[in-house]
Formats: structure tokens, sequence, C-alpha cells
């Protein structure tokens, strides 16, 4: 009987190098390419529109909207700075604030600081202490700027909304 060896996972050159692969055959037309970027990318992005916009349906038509443009502007990612994942994160993101904007809401009362202080903490999973360094800031104000974050996006997600749609 042979032994079912699982796959070796790729090392972190090897993974942004495949990356860079995958948006080199995008940029030139490759709609499969566009597909391994999407299998790659959309569960993280798709979580963080969701988390700005907080409503499932502009969430996915925001996500839809993002990959349009990852496809058009495919040309322009540059690999030797940030991963594909951060280079759509980025892209989702300006589009879910100007679609936040268009609507006439501010999305979730966080300050920028706060806001910094909390996506730091949750998307790189960094310490307060990691924060802190990262920053410049003391960590006293980094511990106190990641609880009223927190607090402000408790507040703001107990909040009355619309239900959600499928």
């Amino acid at each position: 009987m042979e032994a079912v060896v699982p796959p070796v996972p790729l090392s972190a050159d090897a993974a942004r190098a495949t990356e860079c692969a995958m948006m080199a055959e995008a940029s030139s037309g490759s709609t499969s390419a566009l597909a391994g970027v999407y299998d790659l990318t959309s569960a993280k992005v798709f979580g963080l529109v969701l988390g700005v916009l907080g409503d499932r349906s502009s969430a996915e038509h925001v996500l839809q909207e993002a990959y349009l443009d990852v496809w058009r502007r495919a040309h322009e990612f540059g690999g030797e700075k940030v991963s594909v994942t951060a280079w759509v994160c980025g892209i989702a993101h300006r589009l879910a604030v100007e679609h936040l904007r268009a609507a006439g809401s501010s999305g979730a009362a966080v300050s920028t600081d706060e806001n910094d202080c909390v996506a730091l903490a949750y998307y790189s999973g960094l310490s307060q202490a990691e924060i802190a360094a990262r920053t410049g800031q003391t960590l006293d104000v980094v511990r106190t700027r990641t609880r009223v974050g927190l607090s402000q996006l408790s507040n703001s997600a107990s909040a009355p909304r619309a239900p959600l749609t499928a």
C-alpha cells in the first residue's frame, strides 16, 4: 500500500513568485489566471468589504466591481512591493469607501488611528507592542486606541440595520 504524501506548502518566496506569474498572465488577458487570483484572494477581500459596508448585497456588488478593476489594472501590479492579496484588498477597500460615500454614509464611527490599531491587530496579527513599535506610538496609547476602536465597532455592530439579503 502506497503512503499518501501531503503537498508541501510553498515558501513565501515561491508563493510570491506564483502570485506575480498569475498577475502577469492576467494582465495579458488570461481569464484562468484571473480566476486563480480570485480563488486566492476572494475570501479575504469579501470579508474586508463586508466589514466596511455591513451589507451582504452591497459587498457582493463591490466585490464584483473590485475584480473588474483588478482585471483592468492587472498590468499595474508591482509584486516586489506588495502581495496580490494586499493589492486587491486595497482596490476593494477604496471601492467600498466610495460606495459608502455615494450612499451618504460614513460607515462605522471609528477614528483613523483607532481603525489602524484594530486593523493591524486583526488583519496583520500584530500584538499591541508590535503595533506600538510599527506606528511609533506608546504602548498605552495603542492599548487605549484599540480598546476604544473595538468598543465603537461593537456599538456600531449592535445598532439596528436593515436585514442582510442573500
